[in-house]
């Protein structure tokens, strides 16, 4: 440190001010910024670890100084020299930044004058007032000491625990009720520039290289991602590009399929990491982030030293510690979940630069950028937004441009909320009735309508309870959403999950044994009727025990083909047990799933017949349990051999959850009726479809004729899903209605349907 350095940089400052006349705020921000005092207290400037805000009068002429996990150190507002007292501006200053964001300090100037405050806790206190042309070293060696840009060394133990020890004071934490804290949350992870996330994106790039050629389950998920979902966006957001050409990436499509995989995952990743800090900032029982984290890396250090292994390591246990305690299904392994295979055999303490290790950087640099996640999430206080507000931040958190690049058809909450109510989806219209969306995106329709039923079942539940109401809404799938993108499916997941947070809290508080195994939100092809036909790539074979089942390709590739998985045949269901209805089949599929996926976990090729009936019991009621057990165990042995082979062929079994939601949802799209029916179908021409897509819909679908677009049959199917008494309210273009191809569209919406509404909307 050089003092005289410092005391030059602000003398130089008020010469500045003194030599002209009128100087506006943002014009003293900028001469602040170029005397060279922030370099002097170590900070690295804009878009790293400095940040202008907008004042009051809408100039930014606010500034922000960071250190490494965006805690705010100090924050400086600028005043127009004047003979006006600049300590009467504290308050405002205290209000708008330091006390929402936590800052250390509080700095007011007016180029002339420096007034530095202190916050301890939720007071402050004034620590020096100086005449910036008079400013003495020693001054100058405290402006030092308080200012300056602190270093926190993440390899070593007793300094992680002290900043975990730090934020786990309340007053401390970041309480995101705020605007203000929003945007701080929103800034520190965007994905632009050199953000903390952009980091993770581009170490995500990095494993993934080292490690494509070396996973067989990445070369094999990443193959089958690309051949099954990739779709190159119409339009590259602009911040795409400046992070592609940043990391090295090409602007062609495989560099671009490459980024938007990585993407996918490190959002999985954070998004993950969001829950679980927010279940435990609400106080849900047996949710331990804070805790878990500082047990496991304190667990893995050795001598004091922390190794950059240790963070992935104490990730990958944190969701498998998630897994058990919350919704099953949105902590379960899935292609994007590839990164946890680069640490299966490794401890954090192995090195990663001896000579056998030289190329398992990427390794460590991966867990570098997982740290500064963390670090930066671990200061975030979510207990006051969660439920409808941290759904609303959440989907505030990604931009636009970038949903819509990964293949999300985005709809304006407005139209939502208009679309329900104009079926009817409010109020006591809502008991006792089921909701579908066949093409739920990322959840923006299933959320606003899980709002709508929590509220709905308020009451209800204070007589019944919460544990009993949100079993029913996901065991009896109250609430149901499909997608044919993993990406879209998890989000929605994760949205849902997000806003029933408050009502699952009093859901464990009422039932401390309570936890969803999964929420009715499925990967698949809505379009599709597995149940139906050989166009349907479906034939109804038999067991040598003689029961039939319906063989289902799963569209997976292993070797001979794609997997094809054995489905029970609903007639013999009913026809052989005593299930009662689909619910009830729905409900036993869900536990032999739980039974053999258990099973495989642990890698036993045996179906466990006691804890297949154990799991029937927990779904049903009243059932002869050996006649279930006799008829499901063929299936579950023919599951548990085919998740063997997946696993043989991917080297991992983290696609078993592609096979349930393709059999679950199986039961969902074509044995179910719906008194709603909702949704933003996705809007794209024939073209661009494979030709075996665009056969399998013409042997299916009567409407559809020329150059179609994909909405047409997602109207028919819509309609085909409804009840008597149903409803179905879509947002799509109204060209159906003038041009040819919509002819059959129109016949058969006239002839099926009472059309209620038909309403045109310019622009949204």
């Amino acid at each position: 440190m050089n003092a005289k350095k410092i005391q030059a940089s602000l003398k130089k400052l008020y010469g500045k001010i003194k030599s002209v006349k009128d100087i506006s705020e943002e014009d003293l921000r900028v001469a602040f910024v170029k005397s060279g005092i922030l370099e002097e207290l170590g900070y690295e400037g804009e878009l790293k670890d400095i940040r202008f805000e907008r004042g009051v009068r809408g100039k930014r002429s606010d500034l922000l100084a960071f250190d490494d996990y965006m805690n705010v150190v100090f924050v400086v507002e600028f005043k127009k020299p004047t003979e006006v007292d600049l300590e009467q501006d504290f308050a405002q200053l205290w209000e708008r930044y330091v006390k929402p964001l936590k800052a250390r300090y509080g700095l007011l100037t007016d180029g002339l004058e420096l007034l530095i405050y202190e916050r301890i806790n939720s007071n402050w206190e004034i620590k020096l007032r100086l005449n910036l042309g008079a400013v003495t070293l020693s001054q100058c060696e405290e402006i030092h000491d308080w200012l300056k840009k602190p270093c926190i060394e993440r390899t070593r133990i007793e300094e992680v625990l002290g900043y975990f020890e730090r934020f786990d004071n309340p007053e401390e934490r970041v309480n995101l009720s705020t605007e203000i804290a929003q945007q701080h949350f929103f800034d520190s992870f965007e994905l632009k520039g050199d953000s903390i996330f952009v980091n993770l994106v581009q170490r995500t790039i990095g494993l993934f290289d080292f490690e494509l050629e070396r996973s067989k389950f990445l070369k094999s998920a990443y193959n089958f991602w690309k051949i099954s979902y990739a779709k190159k966006p119409e339009k590259v957001p602009e911040n795409w590009h400046w992070i592609m050409d940043k990391i090295g990436l090409e602007k062609n499509e495989e560099d671009l399929f490459k980024f938007m995989f990585c993407l996918e995952s490190a959002y999985s990743l954070f998004t993950r990491l969001i829950l679980a800090k927010a279940c435990e900032d609400y106080k849900l029982p047996y949710i331990d982030f804070s805790d878990f984290i500082k047990r496991e890396i304190e667990r893995t250090s050795h001598r004091g030293d922390i190794s950059s292994l240790a963070w992935p390591i104490t990730t990958k246990n944190l969701i498998e510690n998630m897994k058990g305690n919350l919704v099953k299904s949105v902590f379960e392994g899935d292609i994007f979940y590839w990164w946890e295979d680069s640490y299966k055999e490794l401890r954090a303490g192995d090195s990663l630069y001896s000579p056998y290790h030289r190329y398992e950087k990427q390794k460590a640099y991966f867990g570098d950028a997982l740290a500064e996640i963390i670090l930066t999430l671990y200061k975030f206080d979510f207990s006051e937004i969660v439920g409808d507000p941290l759904g609303t931040l959440y989907q505030r958190y990604f931009d636009k441009e970038t949903r819509k690049a990964l293949g999300e058809f985005y709809t304006p909450i407005e139209v939502v909320k208009y679309i329900l109510d104009a079926v009817g989806y409010e109020g006591q219209g809502i008991i006792h009735k089921r909701l579908l969306d066949p093409a739920c995106g990322s959840g923006t329709f299933l959320v606003e309508a899980l709002r709508r039923y929590l509220k709905a079942f308020g009451q209800i539940a204070e007589e019944k309870g919460w544990s009993r109401i949100l079993k029913e809404l996901c065991n009896e799938y109250c609430i149901a959403g499909f997608d044919i993108h993993p990406f879209a499916t998890f989000m929605a997941q994760m949205q849902f999950m997000l806003v029933l947070i408050p009502a699952y809290k009093k859901a464990m508080e009422e039932d401390p044994r309570f936890v969803l195994n999964r929420l009715p939100i499925f990967r698949t092809d809505s379009l599709v009727d597995e149940t139906k036909g050989e166009a349907m790539k479906v034939t109804i074979e038999t067991f040598e025990s003689g029961i039939r089942y319906i063989l289902i390709d799963t569209g997976l590739p292993v070797d001979g083909g794609n997997l094809k998985i054995k489905m029970p045949y609903d007639k013999d269901v009913f026809g052989k047990t005593d299930l009662l209805n689909v619910q009830e089949y729905f409900a036993a599929l869900q536990a032999v799933f739980d039974t053999v996926k258990e099973s495989a976990r642990e890698e036993k090729y045996e179906v466990d017949k006691e804890e297949l009936e154990r799991n029937f019991k927990r779904y049903l009621e009243d059932k002869e349990w050996n006649g279930l057990v006799s008829f499901f165990t063929p299936y579950a042995e023919h599951f548990l051999q085919k998740f063997k082979e997946l696993k043989a062929t991917f080297g991992d079994g983290k696609l078993i959850k592609t096979i349930e939601d393709i059999m679950l949802a199986a039961i969902l799209k074509n044995y179910v009726k719906y008194d709603f029916v909702v949704g933003n179908p996705p809007y794209v021409r024939i073209q661009t479809l494979s030709s075996e897509s665009k056969e399998k819909y013409e042997a299916i679908y009567t409407t559809i004729s020329g150059n179609y677009d994909i909405y047409i049959p997602f109207i028919e199917r819509g309609i085909t899903w409804l009840n008597d008494s149903g409803k179905l309210g879509y947002i799509n273009p109204n060209r159906f209605a003038t041009v040819n191809y919509g002819r059959g569209i129109r016949k058969y919406i006239l002839q099926q349907t009472n059309l209620l509404e038909f309403l045109v909307v310019h622009k949204v």
